[in-house]
């Protein structure tokens, strides 16, 4: 219970964090330009996820069967993700010279670029390193942190640069709050980063790999699901209806921080575990704590978000709040779900996840193409493809789980 209490006590940290950060942002900037801001990350996100083989992923279901290797592998995951920067960094920014992405941009945009994917692929290292040997509150404490340096960097240039509609300042606090966080990180996780990499023949290799891929395929799918009709958003409509998709879907992922604290202490747990039945049983109950824990949120969110909208964002975001109470009813039953997530991915099989994005993804597609066919693709139209693309994959998840087992 302590471990879950500092657990969502980070949680918490973020979800306020990262709606002051919207605030400050999203009324500084507003909506056209905010929209800009909103796009610029959605492109450094890419490197970011697609260059980033899921090698620290995979770790945890690897020593499920190979706990000999523990130093061997984490050293060998941090030699690979630090090789893997090197090469993605440099194909990410001879790519974006050449289609100009940052063409209104000054050249420190490169190097912040490049921190920025370094840093995302040590966090997620130091991540996995500390859910391992189990030290929450430290992993706590950290990826606290990252939120806490960047609202009080995004709050001071709000008030030092008011005038000042610049997106480049936010996103270099942005970069320098990932880049302390990682330094301390990697200081917690140091026994891990050493030459034991060098004796990475004692492994299993190609079952090491092979979780790997699926991890990468399952996170790639993903990222697509969440991200591809935001990237079709910023393509085809107006950068403030960019601006009003992305902090509607942020919103609704705040409310996953009940789940990202019990995520982290679940899948650790079920990976150690080899019995199915007392696997399904502790995710019933976690469906079960997840389901007192969602309903006064719910409620809460409901009642409280227009009110809360024009209070903080101001009346240029009115639009957002007719929007929410729906996103709410066909999100409840995702969030209250998801422990079932975790069942496939501590038995090392992500692949059935990304599988179950894969479906979720091809019905959101289907229904842009025929949205788009129709010549009347609006921001409404955006949400609801996201919401039934939610609602597809809730369903074959529940449906695969029950069906499928791993005894």
């Amino acid at each position: 219970m302590l471990n879950y209490l500092a657990l969502i006590g980070r949680d918490g940290v973020i979800f306020i964090c990262g709606l002051f950060s919207s605030i400050f942002l999203a009324r500084h900037l507003g909506p056209s330009i905010y929209g800009e801001y909103v796009l610029l990350l959605l492109i450094i996100s890419y490197p970011q996820q697609f260059g980033r083989f899921s090698f620290s992923q995979a770790i945890i279901p690897y020593l499920k069967n190979n706990s000999q290797h523990e130093k061997i592998v984490f050293s060998l995951a941090f030699g690979l993700s630090i090789f893997l920067w090197i090469i993605v960094s440099i194909i990410f920014l001879l790519l974006s010279k050449h289609l100009a992405f940052f063409e209104n941009y000054s050249f420190w945009i490169y190097p912040v670029v490049s921190v920025m994917i370094l840093s995302e692929f040590l966090l997620v290292f130091m991540t996995y390193a500390l859910t391992f040997q189990q030290k929450y509150k430290i992993l706590s404490f950290i990826t606290s942190l990252r939120p806490v340096l960047s609202v009080l960097g995004i709050i001071g240039l709000y008030f030092l640069f008011d005038q000042n509609k610049n997106i480049f300042p936010y996103l270099f606090v942005g970069c320098i709050a990932s880049f302390i966080v990682t330094l301390i990180g990697l200081y917690f996780v140091k026994n891990y980063i050493n030459n034991s990499f060098f004796s990475f023949r004692e492994l299993e290799l190609k079952n090491y790999f092979d979780i790997s891929l699926k991890f990468y395929l399952s996170e790639v799918v993903s990222f697509l699901s969440s991200k591809g009709i935001t990237t079709f958003v910023a393509v085809s409509l107006s950068s403030s209806s960019l601006a009003f998709y992305n902090l509607l879907f942020n919103h609704f992922e705040l409310l996953r921080f009940p789940n990202n604290a019990l995520g982290s202490m679940m899948y650790p747990e079920l990976a150690k575990e080899k019995d199915d039945k007392k696997q399904r049983s502790y995710v019933l109950r976690k469906i079960g704590f997840n389901f007192v824990v969602y309903v006064p949120i719910f409620v809460i969110a409901y009642f409280a978000y227009p009110i809360l909208v024009k209070l903080f964002y101001g009346d240029d975001y009115l639009v957002i709040s007719s929007f929410f109470p729906l996103i709410l009813s066909f999100g409840s039953i995702y969030l209250i779900t998801y422990p079932v997530c975790h069942y496939f991915s501590a038995n090392g099989a992500p692949h059935y996840t990304a599988m179950h994005l894969l479906f979720s993804l091809a019905f959101q597609a289907g229904l842009v193409l025929f949205f788009v066919s129709e010549e009347n693709f609006s921001l409404t139209l955006a949400i609801i493809s996201q919401l039934l693309g939610l609602i597809s994959y809730t369903f074959v998840v529940l449906v695969t789980y029950k069906f499928k087992n791993f005894d």
